[in-house]
């Protein structure tokens, strides 16, 4: 990952996890795999231990749902930023996900607050 968008993600978050705010153990976790190349810093979250490699987390054994649940937001916040389909199915690693369906409420305000931090604020990304 560019060490851009590694600076970009950790200045963002203030080095806390973007979903429950803790300072244990934070990584950052790209929402599509790595190796499909977005490196977009929505497409980066900062995320604690437990919702990284914990049980519940996106790597945990029971977190296959927040992960779904990230990818469906990041696709939505897509959507809202008026990508058309094709550069959407590409940034989504040749996927897309079922944006019908609710998603947790802690990634719905991530991707709220990224939406208005990239754009309904004179926000400036790192150089």
């Amino acid at each position: 990952m560019p060490k851009k968008v590694i600076m970009e993600v950790y200045f963002r978050s203030e080095g806390l996890c973007e979903l429950t705010g803790s300072n244990y153990r934070c990584e950052q976790h790209h929402i599509v795999f790595r190796r499909h190349n977005n490196h977009d810093p929505e497409a980066v979250i900062n995320l604690g231990w437990h919702k990284h490699k914990g049980n519940e987390g996106v790597h945990g054994k029971n977190g296959h749902a927040l992960d779904l649940d990230l990818k469906r937001g990041l696709q939505m916040y897509y959507e809202r930023k008026g990508l058309s389909e094709d550069e959407i199915y590409i940034k989504m690693g040749n996927k897309f996900y079922d944006t019908d369906k609710p998603i947790n409420g802690d990634v719905e305000r991530h991707f709220e607050k990224i939406w208005q931090l990239y754009h309904e604020k004179e926000y400036v990304y790192l150089n």
